[in-house]
């Protein structure tokens, strides 16, 4: 997974039950390492659903949605 200004990071214990995906990726906000946590449902080409991260001490949630890139030949 990638940001802007930020390299890219590996993804974090992945699952996929039917079509339901599940991961988490730690985050680099200046001198912080973040974990955050993905739960999605895949509709076709798209990805749609919840993450979360704690700030704070307080745990805050954001809707994500995503679609797949097509390849140009």
């Amino acid at each position: 997974m990638s940001w802007p200004n930020q390299k890219e990071t590996k993804l974090k214990d992945l699952k996929l039950k039917g079509s339901e995906l599940s991961f988490s990726v730690e985050r680099e906000i200046m001198d912080s390492k973040i974990a955050v946590e993905y739960k999605l449902t895949i509709t076709g080409d798209k990805l749609k659903g919840k993450g979360a991260a704690e700030f704070g001490g307080k745990k805050q949630e954001f809707d994500f949605e995503g679609k797949r890139e097509k390849k140009e030949k």
